[in-house]
């Protein structure tokens, strides 16, 4: 495996609006992308606001397969 930092850029509609997307509606190729830094965003919210500790990383093979989210408890509740 490969390991390198990752950049998560948010703001979807600033990213849209620099990629001259926001006046057309999206493709079906262009949601996931849209959809995965708004859902990684929600699993950091929600480990946040309910301080649950978690240990949140992504990772990639030497191939090229990608795991975009991995979400592990923390150590103290990982044995409750």
């Amino acid at each position: 495996m490969t390991q390198r930092d990752r950049l998560l850029f948010f703001d979807v509609g600033v990213r849209n609006a620099l990629l001259q997307l926001h006046r057309r509606p999206l493709t079906r190729d262009q949601l996931g992308p849209v959809f995965e830094p708004w859902f990684t965003l929600q699993v950091l919210y929600l480990d946040r606001a309910f301080r649950k500790g978690w240990s949140v990383s992504s990772y990639r093979t030497e191939s090229g397969a990608e795991v975009d989210l991995v979400v592990e408890p923390s150590p103290s509740r990982r044995d409750a």
